[in-house]
């Protein structure tokens, strides 16, 4: 998270420097062009190291070459390195399918995440050891194709599918496969991730239709597969049946007008029409309401909850339709609400899955009144042939013409929209084939509670079990020519990143600057080589990164290994590490920059070893350049890192306290407007040895790291300090006389403080309002307590350094 916040301000601070840049009047310094990769290098060959790294960090220079070199070296398959691919591991093995992206498609924001974390679990397993495949592909997308082929021949030739008849559009459709198809597969590539391309699979290859076929008879001869006629979704515009997954619900607030393929009038909904049911051989009527008046066509009763007095005396009557000369019973049947509307309800089994039900329990007629592409079926004179929305207009205007309309009220409703063909679904009846689902539901179910299948974050386990307890039966036939056929008629009928980019691209950089010889390195390395103090501790915080991204990895915390990733990088090395090295490649012995140098050679090894999951490219870039003993032939295949041994918690909290106490001299630096350059004596004063000790043996590090000159210890401080509490037993004097012009900074500081007075204020006021407990939300409340305590501080500590400023 610090890592992250870190990116966002630095990303906000690149930028606003880029808005600088942007004014004309002071445009002095030209902007670079990025690099690009400029080498004649044959497809598949290793990318040319030998120009020097570009000065900035360039995504399209870094991320040119690698891919085919990665692919033609055979990294990413399982055999690489073995003798035989059924040898036995004793690292085990990891297989993981992609979830196949549509042939139609291009990648998305999603797949770009869902790649990302794939390939970084991939790719850890990968150095990790295990014989790891990751096997890529894409799904021919049935309904999808189908759509954007038939629109493609529209448009060009303006033929339908029915035009061409069922083997040329399909010729035609692999025509557009082998001229677009290709391009999902590029998208992966370009998005560096780590797939076995010489197993890629499509779901219409030959070898996949014979699995599938083999996978529908298997299924259908132990009775998990059966042809049923029941309500499905159906969409007039593709003519097919869709799954549930395929309808989008959409919400509307009330009367809304929807545009709809195939109409050039936008369609009326979210309006609930009430009209009345005349009864059979009396002057009484019925009421009922619908937000499909269409619907009505096919009505075959009107249903009454049995204990509704105001219907009693009608149980076992009929009311007369208006548009045929059907009579409709008046059923009785307890789904009925006797509070909603007028407790009265029509019942149209073939359209409506309650009506379904009640038709069932009822045993009413089921008529359809649509075909299969939306026009009125059956005998209703005029009605008969239109389309199911216009139908819905001239049925009002009847019925207020035969006086049975009564009144239209706002209803705000969900509309059941194909997510493919963007038309309304209707409920049809039509014999489709379905998975039997319960028992596999069950089986999944107790696979999560038995702890064999494991979901995480954890917390998602309780969606797991609502949707398997929900489960329907699946349907999976669709009416569609691109596809898998129904082996069955034979007897019937689918950015920070650049930030951490440029910090990591400058880190290395400047690091490989200290690495001029020709000698070169590995990473055995033994704690006891630091012989620079802050050689220790950076091998320590490496120790700690390389725990983290190890328990993230197997814990699927994939937050937690990036973290610590940046924080190592970000924090430890660019700004302690790094910075602290200078003074020895500048003044130190032999012997020490010998020693700094072995270890920041690991730190940088490992370092991108850690990222490399996450960051293929620019890791493999940078580690190919580094001086390596007996190196990998790529970062992709070489280990993980796994050692921890060089851990010491006692030497991360001792430099923990000196960077307290470098940050707590920086900050008073800043106060009195102090630049970096200018070069401050501190002098330590201390009641206990600990911290004592602690910072006399990081003496030159602190000053290193808070831009000081001098360390004194056991010294007197003379006058003209600033005194600085780090903890109850240790003070920091930092001397100011001559550095700073008392007066005007006296000036500066009362003008900030008053600013903090009156803010202080505001926030007491406001808190003391009568209702402000009650009125103001909990987390406003809980900044402005932050805010005030802070100020507080501030306000004494301005007061601290002004009665400092006037003893100078």
């Amino acid at each position: 998270g610090q890592a992250a916040a870190k990116l966002d301000k630095k990303a906000a601070a690149a930028l606003a420097a880029g808005e600088k840049k942007r004014s004309p009047q002071k445009r002095t310094k030209e902007v670079k062009e990025a690099a690009v990769y400029t080498a004649q290098t044959a497809p598949g060959e290793k990318k040319d190291l030998s120009g020097a790294l570009p000065d900035a960090y360039s995504p399209r220079y870094v991320e040119a070459q690698w891919y085919s070199w990665w692919e033609k070296e055979g990294f990413f398959t399982p055999e690489y390195g073995r003798a035989s691919i059924d040898a036995p591991n004793p690292n085990g093995k990891f297989v993981m399918i992609i979830p196949p992206p549509n042939v139609t498609g291009s990648l998305h924001l999603g797949h770009a995440l869902t790649n990302a974390i794939e390939d970084a679990i991939t790719r850890y397993h990968r150095m990790k050891g295990r014989t790891t495949l990751w096997v890529p592909g894409c799904d021919h997308a049935g309904i999808a194709t189908q759509v954007v082929v038939e629109k493609l021949l529209w448009r060009d030739e303006k033929l339908s599918r029915h035009d061409f008849g069922r083997e040329k559009f399909i010729e035609r459709i692999w025509d557009w496969r082998r001229e677009k198809g290709g391009r999902i597969y590029e998208q992966l590539k370009s998005l560096g991730s780590s797939y076995d391309w010489s197993r890629v699979a499509f779901t219409m290859d030959p070898k996949l239709c014979r699995a599938v076929t083999e996978a529908f008879v298997r299924l259908h001869e132990e009775g998990s597969i059966y042809r049923s006629s029941r309500l499905v979704n159906w969409s007039c515009t593709l003519r097919s049946a869709i799954s549930d997954i395929e309808v989008d619900k959409v919400e509307i607030p009330g009367r809304t007008f929807l545009s709809i393929p195939g109409y050039e009038d936008k369609v009326e909904f979210g309006v609930l029409i009430k009209f009345a049911y005349k009864v059979e051989g009396s002057d009484e009527e019925i009421i009922v309401a619908t937000t499909r008046i269409e619907t009505m066509l096919g009505d075959t009763a009107v249903a009454v909850h049995p204990q509704d007095d105001r219907y009693k005396h009608l149980h076992g009557k009929f009311v007369v339709h208006p548009f045929s000369t059907r009579r409709l019973p008046i059923v009785c049947d307890e789904f009925v609400d006797m509070a909603f509307g007028t407790g009265a309800v029509k019942i149209t089994p073939a359209h409506d899955p309650n009506d379904y039900e009640v038709g069932k329990r009822c045993n009413l007629p089921f008529i359809t009144i649509f075909n299969d592409d939306g026009y009125i079926i059956g005998d209703y004179g005029e009605f008969t042939g239109m389309k199911r929305f216009e139908c819905r207009k001239k049925i009002l205007e009847k019925l207020k013409a035969l006086n049975l309309y009564r009144e239209t009220l706002n209803n705000p409703m969900v509309v059941p929209i194909c997510s493919r063909s963007k038309d309304v679904v209707e409920p049809l009846i039509k014999p489709q084939w379905y998975v039997s689902c319960s028992d596999m539901a069950a089986s999944a179910t107790e696979a999560v509670r038995s702890g064999e299948l494991k979901i995480i974050p954890e917390h998602h386990t309780k969606t797991w079990y609502h949707w398997m307890d929900g489960i329907r039966d699946w349907c999976v036939s669709r009416q569609l020519w691109w596809g898998h056929r129904i082996p069955a008629y034979h007897v019937s009928f689918t950015d920070p990143s650049l930030q951490a980019g440029s910090e990591l691209w400058n880190a290395t950089k400047f690091a490989l600057l200290y690495f001029t010889g020709s000698e070169k390195f590995d990473t055995e390395l033994s704690a006891s080589a630091a012989i620079n103090q802050m050689d220790a501790w950076i091998l320590s915080r490496l120790a700690a990164a390389i725990e983290a991204c190890n328990t993230g990895f197997e814990s699927y915390d994939f937050a937690a290994a990036t973290s610590a990733c940046y924080a190592f990088w970000l924090y430890d090395l660019c700004d302690v590490y790094l910075e602290c090295l200078k003074p020895i490649f500048q003044s130190g012995s032999e012997e020490q920059q010998t020693a700094a140098r072995r270890t920041l050679y690991v730190c940088l090894d490992y370092g991108l070893r850690l990222l490399s999951p996450f960051m293929p490219f620019i890791t493999e870039e940078l580690y190919q350049r580094l001086p390596r003993a007996n190196p990998a032939p790529s970062i992709c295949v070489a280990s993980y890192p796994s050692n921890t041994s060089w851990r010491s918690t006692k030497i991360e909290s001792d430099v923990e306290f000196v960077q307290k106490a470098a940050r707590i001299i920086r900050s008073a630096r800043s106060d009195y407007n102090l630049p970096n350059k200018v070069k401050t004596e501190v002098y330590i004063v201390c009641t206990d040895s600990v911290p004592s000790e602690i910072l006399k043996r990081y003496a030159s590090d602190l000053a290193t790291i808070s831009y000081c000159s001098n360390v004194v210890f056991d010294s007197p401080a003379p006058q003209g300090c600033a005194i600085l509490t780090v903890t109850g037993q240790c003070e920091v004097h930092l001397l100011l006389k001559g550095l700073v012009e008392a007066d005007k900074e006296i000036a500066k500081l009362q003008k900030k403080s008053d600013q903090l007075v009156q803010t202080v204020g505001k926030l007491t006021q406001a808190i003391q309002a009568a209702d402000y407990a009650t009125k103001v939300p909990a987390e406003v409340q809980e900044a402005n307590e932050t805010k005030l305590s802070e100020s507080r501080a501030e306000i004494e500590r301005i007061a601290a350094a002004i009665e400092t400023l006037k003893l100078m």
